[in-house]
Order: C-alpha cells, then sequence, then structure tokens
C-alpha cells in the first residue's frame, strides 16, 4: 500500500516532543516510498480442468483456475482478475473477480459452439493490466444433434493423372456444428469416365461426423466429382484439373489415308500420352514408325525418326512403294507402349516409264530391239509383263498397237538392265514401225517410241520424247534433258542429252527444274542467326536441335556464286580437318578467313586464308549447305531486297542493315523458316534480356528481341505555338515492326482532368500499321499543323510518321506511355515533372504504370528557350526516368542523341569597371538552360537570364576595385546533365581607368573627334565614329601606334564610363596620322532600345587592363588643366524606332 502523509497536528506534536527539531516544514528528507507489488507474469498460472471432449451443449462446464504470485513466489491476494475466451458461444463466469488469500480465482466455462477456445487472463496493477503468459486451450465438440447437410471439400491445385487424392466429407448439424454421431452413407461419382472411386461409404462412430474419401482421377482436363448423400439438397459437386501423367503409351492422333505407290501419304501424327491416354507436353523420346502388314515386300520411305512437339510427333513425307491393303503403321519410342494404326491401302496409279527402244538391221528380213527395262512404277519396281509390235505405220497409241503384230519379248528384269530380241521374216523394203508396251501388276501400261526400219527416212514418224527433268542429291543443280532421233544401223533412234543447271543460292531443285527455296526445302538443323554485311563482316550460325553439330566442311554460298568451306580458327588451311562444333541450341560466329592473324573469339572461318568471299552491301542471298557428301539445304536467307539509308522508307519484304552494326534474327524466329520473312530480322539493339546502350553486334551470344521500343526524346513545348513543332521520337531496332503500337498522354496530377486518365486530344494514338524503325533505329511521331505539314527537322515522309494534335501538356506533371500493338504490355514510359514531384499515381486508368523509378524533371520552356527531355545517345534504360531522361536544349529530332555539351564560346562585353563590374554580357555557347550561373574570378556567383539554348544574359558583379584579367566559371543547369562547370580561361578584364593620375600609362591627350552627336535607328549600325590619341613618342611617326588599344562604345547617358557597368566598348581601327595625333575610326551596332545614350572613346597602352577615357574638349596626362575627363562633355547618341 502506498504510504500517507502526517497530518499537520502530528507534525507539530512530535515537533513538541523532540528538542532541537526542525519542524515539518524544514528541509529533513522524506522515507521513501514502498515498492509497488506486481504479479508476475510467467509465474503466474492459468489452468483449467479439462482441455478436450467438452459439449458443446452449454450445460457441459471446465473449471479455470487462476492463481496471481509475485517475482518470488509470494500470492498476492484481493487482486482483480479479468477473463478472455476467444470464439462465440462461450458462457464464462465470473469474467472478473479478485483473488482470495492464497492468490486464487476460480470461474467456469461452457459453450454452446464447437471449437477451439482459447483462455487469456490479465491482472489490474499500477502501471496498467499484466497479462499472464500462460494461456491454456480448450476442445469444446459437438454434442452429437442431428445432420442437416453435408460440407465437400477437394484439397486445391491441379492433380498429375492417376495420382490418388483425398476429399473430404463433413457433416453439420442446423448449428453449424459438426454433428458428430451422423451415420448416414455417401457415394462418390465423377465425369472423369476413367475415375478409380470409393463404393458407396457408411459414416461410422469413429468417423465423428467427418470422412476422407480416396479418389484417383485418370482423365485430363477439368473433372467433375458429385457426392450424393440422404440429406436434403442436390448431390455436393466440386471441380478439379487433371493433367496429364509421364509418357507412357504412344497413339495415332492422325492416322495414316489411303494413298497410292511411291506418293507422299497425308501427314500422320502420333501422341506421346500418359498411361490413361491423356496427350502430353513432352518433346523427347524420339518417335520412329515402321510398316506392318500389307504387302510384305513393301518399304516404308520418309522421314521415320521425329522429335515429338508439344507431345506430338509429325511424320509429313512418308511413303509407301507397293501396292496392297491392311496396311498399319506402328509407332515405337524407347520403353513407351507401341501404337498401332488403323490400316489402310495403298494402290498403284503409277505406269511404267516409257520405255525407249532401239531397232537395228541385221539383214533385209530380220532386226534386232534393244532396250534399258524400265520399273513398275516409272524406273522403280520390278514390271509385271512387256508385249513388242511392230506395224508399216507409225505405232502411237494403243489401238494401233493393239493393231499390230506381236514379236517375241522377254519378261521384265531389273530396272536398267539391257534386253534384246530378234525379229525375223520382215519384209523390209517397205516401213517397218515396232512399239513395246511395258505394264504393271495393276494393270497400268507405257508404250515407248516407235522407231522405224526399212523403206525410206530411218528417223520418218519417229517421236522423241525426253525424260523428265531430274534433281541432284543435294537438291542444288538440276538436270534436264533434250532427245532427238539419230540413225544407227540404218534405224532411227532417239537419244537423249542431259544439260545441268546450278541452282542460286536462292534457290533450290524440285520437280527437275531450279526455283525459289521454301520452308520444306531447308533441313534446318543449323541457321542463320545473325550477319554482318556492312562493314566489318561476320556470320552467325544457329543450332535448333538436341545434339551437338559439327559444321567443319559446311559451305556458304553468295548470290555471286561463290562458295567457301568452314573451317577451324585452328586450322585455316583445312588440312587438318578440326572439329567446328556448334553445341546443342548454341551458337558460333565466324568470319572470312584473313590473311593473316584470326581475331579472339571467332568460331570458324570461312574461305581459304586471303578469300574474297563476302557479302554484297547492297542485298545479298547468304546459302547454307551441309558438308559433302549430302551437301544438302541447310538454311538460305535471301536478303537481296536490303536497305540501309535510314530516309529511305521500308517494305514488308525489305531486309533492314545499317553501317556498323549488325542485322539479327528475333529469337522468337530461329528456326529455317522463321527466318525467311524479313520483319523477323532487325538492326541489334539491345543485348538479349537487357535495356543498357545501344550494341553494335551479338555475334556469339544470344540474339537481342526485335520487339523492344524505347520513347528516346520527347519535344512538349515550343516557343510561341506548338503547331508542327513537337514532336515524340522512338528508339528501336532498325527494321522492326512497331506499327499499332499505341501512345498514351496520361494526366499526372488530379485537377480538371482526373489523375491516371487520358490527356490532350492526341491520346492515345496508334501507329498505322505496318510502321518500321528505320536503319538507324529512331522514328519520329511528329506534330502537323493545320496544313498537313511539319517543321520538325529531319522528318522524312514516308519514313517518320505524321500526326495530328502531337500537343503534349506543357507543364508537365503528366506520361507519355508506348503501349504495344496487342495493348497487353508497356514498352516503355516516361513520367515528367517540372518539379521534379512524384505524380499523384503510378497506375493509369489503362492499368500501366505512368513512370520508371523517379519521374524525369522537365524544365518548362521560357520566351525563346525550349528544351527536349532525351535520353543518352545509346538510349539505355535503367528503369528510372531521371537517370535516363536528361534536359536537352538542342533537340536531335530524327537524329542519334548527343551528350550534354555545355560550352561558352564568348562574353560580349568581355571587361567592365572594377568597381561596377557590367552589366548585360551577352554569353554565347552551347546547351544553355535556366538556372546556369556565372563566376567571374573569385566573386560570388550569379544566376544568368537564358534566351535561348545559345544565348544569355549573365552580370559580373564588382571586383572590389581590383584590376585584373579573371577566368570565368559557369555552371550549368542540373537538369541538362552536363558533367561539370565550363571555365572561359581569361575570360573577363575587370579594368581601372588612368584618367587624372600622371602615370606613363595615362595618355598624354586624346578625344571624341566627330561626330559630337548622332542618331541612329535601333538595332543598325551606327555612323563612323571619330577619335584621337598623343602619346609621346609613340604616335608622332606616320602609321599605326604600337601597343596602343582604341576602342569606342556608349552608355546610359549622363553616366560615367569609368565606374558604371552599362557600357559597351567597340574595336576601333586606325584611320589617318593628323599632326603628331594618330586618328581611329570605328562603329557599333546601336542598342534595341529607342533612347538617348552617351559615347565616347577610350585608349590603353596595357592591353586593355587600364584606360584612358576620352571626351570632347579632351582628356589626359599633359599640363594643360583644362585636360581632365568630364562625363559631361560625351558624345549623345539619339536611338529612334525608324
Amino acid at each position: 500500500m502506498a504510504s500517507r502523509p502526517l497530518s499537520l497536528g502530528w507534525c507539530f506534536t512530535l515537533a513538541v516532543l523532540i528538542v532541537g527539531a526542525a519542524g515539518c516544514g524544514g528541509s529533513d528528507p522524506q522515507p521513501p516510498l514502498p515498492t509497488p507489488d506486481l504479479p508476475d507474469a510467467a509465474l503466474s498460472k492459468v489452468e483449467v480442468s479439462r482441455t478436450a471432449n467438452v459439449l458443446a451443449d452449454g450445460r457441459d462446464i471446465v473449471t479455470l483456475t487462476v492463481t496471481v504470485v509475485k517475482a518470488d513466489g509470494t500470492a498476492l491476494s484481493g487482486r482483480t482478475v479479468r477473463l478472455e475466451v476467444s470464439g462465440e458461444g462461450n458462457m464464462l463466469a465470473p469474467a472478473s473477480g479478485q483473488t482470495n488469500p492464497q492468490g486464487v480465482l476460480t470461474a467456469t466455462l461452457a459453450s454452446t459452439r464447437p471449437g477451439t477456445k482459447k483462455v487469456k487472463a490479465s491482472v489490474d496493477a499500477e502501471g496498467g493490466p499484466v497479462v499472464l503468459s500462460a494461456q491454456p486451450t480448450v476442445e469444446f465438440i459437438s454434442p452429437g444433434n442431428p445432420a442437416t447437410r453435408l460440407e465437400f471439400t477437394v484439397p486445391p491445385g491441379d492433380v498429375i493423372a492417376g495420382t490418388p487424392f483425398s476429399v473430404t466429407a463433413t457433416a453439420y448439424d442446423a448449428s453449424n456444428n459438426v454433428a458428430t454421431g451422423f451415420t448416414g452413407t455417401v457415394q462418390l461419382t465423377s465425369s472423369d469416365p476413367q475415375a478409380v472411386l470409393p463404393g458407396a461409404f457408411t459414416f461410422g462412430a469413429s468417423n465423428a461426423g467427418t470422412a476422407s474419401l480416396s479418389v484417383e482421377l485418370r482423365t485430363a482436363g477439368t473433372q467433375t466429382l458429385s457426392l450424393a448423400h440422404g440429406l436434403s439438397g442436390s448431390p455436393l459437386t466440386a471441380s478439379k484439373t487433371v493433367v496429364a501423367a509421364s509418357p507412357a503409351r504412344l497413339a495415332f492422333s492422325g492416322q495414316p489415308a489411303n494413298g497410292t505407290v511411291r506418293t507422299t501419304l497425308a501427314a500422320v501424327r502420333v501422341q506421346v500420352t500418359d498411361a490413361y491416354g491423356n496427350a502430353t507436353p513432352a518433346s523427347s523420346p524420339q518417335v520412329s514408325v515402321s510398316l506392318s502388314g500389307g504387302d510384305a515386300a513393301a518399304t516404308l520411305s520418309g522421314t521415320r525418326n521425329v522429335d515429338p512437339v508439344s507431345g506430338e510427333a509429325t511424320f509429313s513425307d512418308l511413303s509407301v512403294d507397293q501396292e496392297g491393303n491392311g496396311f498399319q503403321l506402328v509407332a515405337t519410342s524407347g520403353t513407351l507402349t507401341q501404337g498401332t494404326s488403323s490400316t489402310f491401302t495403298i494402290t498403284d496409279n503409277l505406269a511404267p516409264a516409257a520405255a525407249v527402244i532401239a531397232v537395228t538391221v541385221l539383214t533385209p528380213s530380220t532386226v534386232r530391239v534393244t532396250w534399258t527395262t524400265v520399273g513398275d512404277d516409272g524406273n522403280l519396281g520390278q514390271a509385271a509383263t512387256q508385249e513388242l509390235r511392230y506395224a508399216t505405220t507409225p505405232i502411237t497409241n494403243l489401238d494401233q498397237f493393239n493393231a499390230g503384230l506381236v514379236a517375241v519379248a522377254p519378261s521384265p528384269q531389273e530396272p536398267g538392265s539391257a534386253e534384246s530380241t530378234l525379229v525375223m521374216g520382215l519384209t523390209l523394203n517397205v516401213d517397218h514401225y515396232f512399239a513395246l508396251k511395258v505394264t504393271d501388276g495393276a494393270g497400268n501400261y507405257s508404250l515407248s517410241n516407235s522407231p522405224k526400219v526399212g523403206g525410206g527416212d530411218p528417223c520418218g514418224g519417229v517421236t522423241c520424247t525426253p525424260p523428265a527433268g531430274t534433281c541432284s542429291a543435294d537438291g542444288r543443280t538440276a538436270i534436264g534433258y533434250t532427245s532427238a532421233c539419230v540413225v544407227e544401223n540404218g534405224a532411227g533412234v532417239c537419244r537423249d542429252t542431259p544439260a545441268q543447271t546450278a541452282c542460286q543460292s536462292y534457290e533450290t531443285c524440285g520437280a527437275g527444274s531450279c526455283g525459289p527455296v521454301t520452308a520444306g526445302s531447308q533441313a534446318g538443323s543449323i541457321v542463320i542467326s545473325e550477319f554482318s554485311a556492312l562493314g566489318s563482316e561476320f556470320i552467325e550460325l544457329h543450332n535448333t536441335t538436341a545434339a551437338d553439330i559439327d559444321v567443319h566442311g559446311y559451305t556458304f554460298r553468295n548470290a555471286a556464286g561463290v562458295e567457301v568451306d568452314l573451317r577451324a580458327p585452328s586450322d585455316p588451311n583445312g588440312t587438318a580437318g578440326t572439329a567446328v562444333v556448334v553445341t546443342a541450341g548454341g551458337r558460333l560466329y565466324g568470319i572470312a578467313n584473313p590473311s593473316g592473324s584470326i581475331p579472339g573469339g571467332v568460331g570458324f572461318v570461312y574461305g581459304a586464308p586471303g578469300t574474297s568471299f563476302s557479302l554484297a552491301d547492297t542485298g545479298d542471298a547468304l546459302a547454307l549447305y551441309a558438308a559433302p557428301p549430302a551437301g544438302n539445304l541447310q538454311d538460305v536467307v535471301d536478303f537481296r531486297a536490303f536497305k540501309s539509308d535510314p530516309n529511305t522508307p521500308l517494305a514488308a519484304s525489305d531486309f533492314v542493315g545499317f553501317a556498323g552494326s549488325s542485322t539479327q534474327l528475333d529469337p522468337e524466329s530461329l528456326s529455317a523458316a522463321g527466318n525467311d520473312t524479313a520483319t523477323n530480322w532487325c538492326v541489334s539493339f539491345y543485348g538479349s534480356g537487357v535495356r543498357g546502350s545501344r550494341v553494335t553486334n551479338t555475334a556469339g551470344a544470344a540474339n537481342g528481341s526485335c520487339k523492344v521500343a524505347v520513347i528516346n526524346e520527347v519535344y512538349l513545348d515550343a516557343p510561341s505555338t506548338d503547331n508542327g513543332l513537337v514532336f515524340i521520337e522512338l528508339a528501336g531496332p532498325g527494321g522492326s515492326v512497331i506499327g499499332g503500337a499505341k501512345i498514351a498522354d496520361v494526366e499526372g496530377r488530379a485537377g480538371t482532368t482526373a489523375a491516371g486518365a487520358n490527356n490532350e486530344s492526341f491520346s492515345p494514338y496508334t501507329i498505322p500499321a505496318g510502321t518500321r524503325f528505320p536503319a538507324d533505329g529512331i522514328l519520329l511521331i511528329a506534330d502537323l499543323n493545320p496544313s498537313g505539314q511539319t517543321l520538325v527537322p529531319n522528318f522524312v515522309a514516308g519514313v517518320d510518321v505524321g500526326a495530328n494534335n502531337v500537343d503534349l501538356e506543357n507543364f508537365g506533371g503528366d506520361s507519355v506511355q508506348l503501349i504495344n500493338a496487342a495493348g497487353t504490355a508497356l514498352l516503355d514510359v516516361l513520367g515528367q515533372d517540372v518539379s521534379g514531384t512524384t505524380l499523384d499515381t503510378n497506375t493509369a486508368d489503362n492499368g500501366f504504370a505512368m513512370y520508371e523509378g523517379t519521374i524525369a524533371v522537365y524544365v518548362s520552356t521560357t520566351g525563346s528557350w525550349s528544351s527536349s527531355l532525351a535520353r543518352s545517345p545509346g538510349s539505355a534504360d535503367t528503369d528510372n526516368n531521371r537517370n535516363d531522361f536528361r534536359t536537352d536544349p538542342s533537340p536531335t529530332p530524327g537524329l542519334p542523341n548527343d551528350l550534354a555539351n555545355f560550352t561558352v564560346t564568348s562574353l560580349f562585353p568581355d571587361d567592365g569597371p572594377a568597381t561596377a563590374g557590367a552589366n548585360g554580357i551577352v554569353v554565347t555557347g552551347t546547351d544553355l538552360a535556366p538556372t546556369m550561373r556565372a563566376q567571374f574570378g573569385g566573386s560570388s556567383s550569379v544566376l544568368c537570364s537564358v534566351s535561348t539554348p545559345t544565348t544569355a544574359s549573365c552580370t559580373a558583379v564588382t571586383n572590389a576595385g581590383a584590376v585584373g584579367v579573371v577566368d570565368v566559371t559557369f555552371t550549368p543547369a542540373a537538369s541538362v546533365g552536363a558533367s561539370g562547370p565550363f571555365i572561359l580561361s581569361r575570360g573577363f578584364t575587370y579594368t581601372g581607368n588612368e584618367n587624372e593620375t600622371n602615370s606613363v600609362l595615362e595618355a598624354d591627350f586624346c578625344n571624341l573627334q566627330s561626330p559630337t552627336t548622332l542618331s541612329v535607328v535601333r538595332s543598325t549600325v551606327t555612323p563612323v565614329i571619330y577619335g584621337r590619341i598623343y602619346e609621346t613618342g609613340i604616335t608622332e611617326p606616320p602609321g599605326p601606334p604600337a601597343g596602343i588599344l582604341a576602342e569606342v562604345g556608349y552608355g546610359n547617358n549622363g553616366s560615367d564610363p569609368r565606374s558604371n557597368n552599362s557600357w559597351k566598348f567597340f574595336p576601333a581601327t586606325y584611320n589617318v596620322q593628323v599632326g603628331n595625333d594618330d586618328e581611329f575610326m570605328g562603329s557599333f551596332t546601336a542598342p534595341a532600345t529607342a533612347a538617348t545614350y552617351a559615347y565616347t572613346y577610350r585608349f590603353s597602352q596595357d592591353n586593355g587592363l587600364k584606360w584612358t577615357y576620352c571626351d570632347k574638349d579632351g582628356a589626359g596626362s599633359n599640363t594643360n588643366p583644362d585636360l581632365v575627363f568630364s562625363p559631361t562633355q560625351l558624345g549623345v547618341m539619339t536611338v529612334t524606332n525608324n
């Protein structure tokens, strides 16, 4: 208990009893107050009589016992304890009370709602209640009311086909308590016809109202589980997504169709499935097909081993060489269960080739007929029969053949065999024509030529038909034939002459002739993925397969027909046969074999040392062939339509290059078919997966995407009017398609337009379909004025894009978004504000971000000064607008952005009195911007007034009277991004005057000679003004005086040029000798403001540090007392408006 203070009466009595006591009001110290007894949260206890299986019926009671003690274990009595119990339906008595002398409080707890209840106790104490650490729980269970409903739950997530999982059925009573006494029966069914389900399940007492049922689904897709029950309501349902299990079987997803012999069948597809017939996305192992049934002698041709793509292997070039019924295909793949197709029929509709027979006269009545055996199908297979007949008239059709006389002919041999027969008993003084009919097993036939013997001209009536053209095995050469009749041994015989035609690098042979390359004619295991045709050339190859490939001995061929082989850099002469391995899925680049050393990093060289092989700068066709003996075409890139001038419009079929950069294939199109399309290629821009500065190539590395684009420069506000002057510049890979992309100007500040909403009539703008980045990767979106023209520099019609109302918000606080054509992704965004304050929101109404990192700072247009927001010259994108964009007072529309070039080239005036400085100094330079400052010598820096990106006005403050030449330090505006201040060395002179000093540097005499008054129109050149000087020993000789500077200038009327900072002086030149005096002449451009001004001459003998100022009646150091400079004796200049 707290001590109670002594009363005043008691204090008085005590003072009387104790002699010498100081009294209660003295300074004796008070005894300390006792420390309060606080309950110990950890040692105190909260105990429950039962922790589980308490019925939630409101009657089953649990006793709670709270024991409160101090830190030393001593019981605390009379302390107020407050109890709390979690959950609902609780009945607690009492909820609070005081501890007994043993520090104990007891209470009872019952509940009508099942669940786990946590008991929490706190004890009132000084400084606030103490919550006891012990917080036991009590589990209340349902009292067993009848079930009124069931709940059916399935685990979350997808399930693999054939993998068992459990579902849960729980019975609840009317109070939403688990009905532990439920004994009903439930039955599971499923939409999956292959499902493995439990039978009818009856709840028992051990289930306590909850049962777990094992389920196995086997059919991929979304499957439904239904739980039938005996309670009211419909069966309960739940959905589960089933995904395919591991590959286990093969099944024909595309059955073979009936076909004809030796003709490519319709594509056959084999699906890799799991054990339950579900399609899998497998890409391995390889699937093989073979032939069964039908004719046992039949052979299956074509590509019979194929890697599956997304779980399906497609066989597109199969053929069977024999007719028959009941053929089947059998698919196998490693340990997977094989699949067998449905039956199909092959019919024979190919006739034997037409035999070419020759007839030789042996005697006046006997001839020998010879020929080369043809096949069953053309020149393939063995024919069934051959029949020889002759007549006295030409035999050119079947009727004429059947009408002829039969001669003996042997049975057909293997194709290509030499055969002959004798025909005797002829009367050869008349014409005799012979023909051979060859028939196959299906009744198809052919008739030979019909040579003539006897009678007149042996070739008369002989018609020679050349055989069909063929192709070389590697598909690179077309072989055609001509056929003519020649007389041999008195008979007309057809002779065929072959002629070979080499296909161009952009062609391949098909059906006996050279034609355009198709996707199917390129093997595509190795493809060309990048090349540089402009400047330093290289070619990159990409392996599209899952296995390493040795490209040693492969060859390149260009459109000029030059062909070179690929060699290892360590074997430039090609004698060692060193392998050149392109790893699975990898890439390698090579260069033309140099005559000297080979640079590091090169993966291969092509051609002999010093080869002249090159790619034409104007476009070429580059073919890649496998090494002999196969020599077949792997890939062709036909870029004969090749544009490298950024000012040239691009068609969809144009490939694009740019000097100093490579042309690369988009990584999503790395196939022989993909690289046939020009718009899948682009000029190298960013590296793979990064958006740093532009790169010139990605040789030997993964290609960067052709689908990137950034906002490169934005000119928001031109001086006076925006019409036809503002622009948005985009940067991206040259040749890549940007058409369809959208540009949105989004408000960033809440106001008349809500933050995040489209801003201005321009937004959103869709770039015209088909638009491609020019070769240099820089595309202008330029504003058009009302007449449909633009004044934006470097705009190229047909290359750049003009749009109406490219009128972005002038005062910042908004965002420019670049959105892809599909409207699904943000390609780039620029958020900006004049103060750099973060926008109100970073999510526009379209759902896309409004800025990256920190927004850029935009400097508003002032007078004739304006600027753009521009990226670095390399278009680097660090995802931070402030880091990436700078103020550029010298916009570069349509050109690469430049670095900040903050310079100062001149000052005028470049001097002023040391006691006053100079006002209105015109500064000329580059990239000048508001908030630029100037510091003259050691004086404090001052803010300059910038009027244009190349001109500013600054003030040189006083130099405390110190004369001298000083450096001028110019500090750029921070937003320009310049690397540091610019120092104009010895750029300004603080001048002094020599008047009335009588020093050797003071002129002996000088004056303003004439005119002493003048009138001039503002901003025009004044009349010539003359001044004279006399200096003993210097001006007497004729000609310009040595070491003397002369200047003429003007200032405010009534001001003293020796101490006033408004004066500006201009150089004057020697005019003529007048007695001992030298006369100078000069003029200047009058000020732009109409007013009255003073003007005069000044002369210096120390190179401009100190001056003698002149007036009309003369000044100087001569002893004449009147030679005193007077500011009231200056010339008067009246400047008029016109």
